[in-house]
């Protein structure tokens, strides 16, 4: 189902060209108000309407021609703005050797420099509407480091690249200050030569929250049989994975969101019978037919809490014809023509105001 592979190796570049595969590069930044911002860079991306049900019938497209950019940014636990934007594989390109990825206006940087890595990221885009959205996204940190790959799946691969690291995000809505807010940053990567709905996983939960200088991340993948592979990870302050062998998950009774997505309140993972982290999702900041996004609060074996972003994913359900229809019209085309309801599903929530919440 999935692999984890040095944060120091690179991606090749071969992956743009896996028909049906995907690459996306993601961070997320939060502070304990639920203040904050996610942001995906892809070539690829699965959630795209239309591209796992090609890429799943042998009709898929390279990654590099579906590039996107997905921009999310909350303000007291619930969601301010939202761009999921598609652009023209002719203006989006990644620059391997510089660690660069330019999509549309925007541009990301992300580098390995004598163990720390920066990532740096320039958002320049018009929402649906017409308005202009501008911003930052700045972290530094250690770069995470992992002693040995783990998983079987050499078709699938993620690395952590940055955690336990404090981030900046300015942004800007038509060139009035909408959000400034420093929090505990996160960033990883996740890459695959097959479509989504190809790699087995029939139910996946991710997430990371900060406990104290360090970082605890949970993957959790549910086979189409079988028990879950629980991946738990201790991230020290200097960027040192360690993995946490053989995790126990315990699930609160399944809930539905509108769309019939299953998703769980609380997610409690132990190690030989002792607590390793309790997870709650307790603020739903996106949960649709087959993706939820939440802040999360966590408490720690000690009591020690934290406040970070989980997922869960639901593959079966993407790109069906059922929900495809729904889907296309939250995403934003900026070469072609969109869905006339694209403003109520995208750009600022009406009512929204600006956000100043650190100096």
């Amino acid at each position: 189902m999935m692999s984890i592979t040095d944060p120091n190796s690179d991606f090749s570049e071969d992956l743009l060209d896996a028909h049906g595969g995907f690459l996306w590069w993601y961070v997320d930044l939060v502070d304990d108000d639920g203040n904050g911002c996610v942001l995906i860079w892809s070539f690829g991306l699965p959630f795209l309407p239309g591209r796992e049900s090609a890429a799943v019938s042998g009709r898929g497209r390279t990654p590099r021609e579906r590039p996107s950019l997905n921009i999310a940014i909350y303000r007291n636990f619930r969601p301010e703005l939202y761009v999921l934007q598609e652009v023209d594989p002719a203006d989006a390109r990644w620059d391997r050797v510089a660690g660069r990825v330019h999509i549309g206006a925007s541009s990301m940087q992300t580098i390995l420099s004598q163990g720390q890595r920066q990532l740096s990221m320039r958002v320049d885009c018009t929402m649906p509407g017409g308005q202009s959205l501008t911003g930052a996204v700045d972290l530094s940190g250690p770069g995470c480091r992992l002693t040995r790959s783990l998983g079987e799946d050499p078709n699938h691969a993620w690395s952590p690249l940055c955690t336990a690291a404090e981030g900046r995000a300015q942004f800007f809505v038509e060139g009035r200050p909408f959000l400034s807010v420093k929090g505990r940053a996160y960033h990883d990567r996740n890459g695959s030569t097959r479509p989504l709905r190809g790699l087995g996983i029939r139910h996946w939960i991710w997430g990371r929250s900060p406990m104290g200088d360090e970082e605890r991340i949970w993957y959790l993948l549910w086979p189409h049989r079988g028990p879950a592979e629980a991946w738990g990870f201790e991230v020290a302050s200097d960027g040192e994975l360690r993995p946490v062998e053989h995790l126990e998950v315990e699930r609160s009774g399944p809930r539905l969101g509108i769309f019939g997505m299953p998703w769980h309140r609380r997610i409690t993972l132990t190690q030989a019978g002792r607590c390793w982290l309790r997870v709650e999702h307790a603020h739903t900041v996106d949960l649709g037919f087959f993706y939820g996004r939440w802040i999360a609060r966590t408490v720690g074996p000690d009591g020690q809490r934290g406040t970070g972003i989980a997922e869960a994913v639901r593959p079966g359900r993407v790109d069906r014809a059922w929900n495809r229809w729904l889907v296309r019209m939250a995403v934003h085309r900026a070469h072609a023509p969109n869905s006339p309801f694209l403003p109520l599903f995208a750009g600022v929530r009406r009512g929204a105001a600006s956000l100043e919440v650190s100096p």
